[in-house]
């Protein structure tokens, strides 16, 4: 996926005879951008992958209608891609909405609400994993009071984890400042540290 001729996403690479089925969602941040092209290449491990297909949505006259649309896109030299696209305008986007989680009680019959991190103000953030350790609806214990001595009690988890990942593995894999566009990938990722923080990998 291109914008403007920027590269955006990918798709993983799929095998088949002339029916594709990606089954694929990503989200990408436009800004102005006018148009969208989605390219189809023959992947090979060895040599500089061929374009086969391509396709062009002008997003500047189609946004402007509806911000949802089904398309049956054309693609060159012959083809045709189906495909959905939402608009979401940067207002909503930017919004910062808490999840809810919801974790089973102690007896196992009743289940309570415990708000997680996206969403949820820093300092609520910060205070809930000095005391659980980083588990949402954790329970104090002897040892995650003995870290709330740390520097690190100011800094919440998901942010020394970015940067350790940041600091071992740097800008070779697709991550934190290499998104993949996948929102599948990124849903994952994210509802991994909703669930506890200290054991995402």
């Amino acid at each position: 996926l291109e914008c403007d001729r920027v590269h955006k996403a990918r798709t993983v690479v799929r095998t088949g005879d002339l029916v594709f089925d990606w089954d694929e969602t990503f989200e990408l941040d436009l800004v102005s951008n006018r148009e969208l092209d989605l390219l189809i290449y023959s992947w090979d491990p060895q040599y500089r992958h061929k374009l086969c297909y391509k396709g062009s949505v002008h997003l500047a006259t189609l946004l402007r209608d509806s911000p949802i649309h089904q398309l049956a896109l054309k693609i060159e030299p012959r083809g045709t891609l189906y495909l959905r696209l939402r608009h979401t305008d940067p207002h909503h986007t930017f919004l910062r909405r808490s999840k809810q989680l919801l974790l089973p009680s102690r007896s196992g019959v009743s289940k309570s609400l415990v708000s997680g991190i996206f969403g949820t103000e820093l300092e609520t953030v910060v205070n809930r994993e000095n005391l659980t350790g980083g588990v949402p609806g954790g329970v104090v214990t002897s040892v995650t009071m003995a870290t709330q001595l740390s520097v690190n009690n100011l800094v919440p988890i998901i942010v020394r984890r970015c940067v350790e990942e940041i600091e071992r593995r740097g800008l070779d894999i697709i991550g934190l400042y290499r998104l993949c566009g996948s929102a599948t990938k990124k849903r994952i990722l994210r509802e991994a540290f909703e669930r506890n923080a200290r054991t995402v990998d």
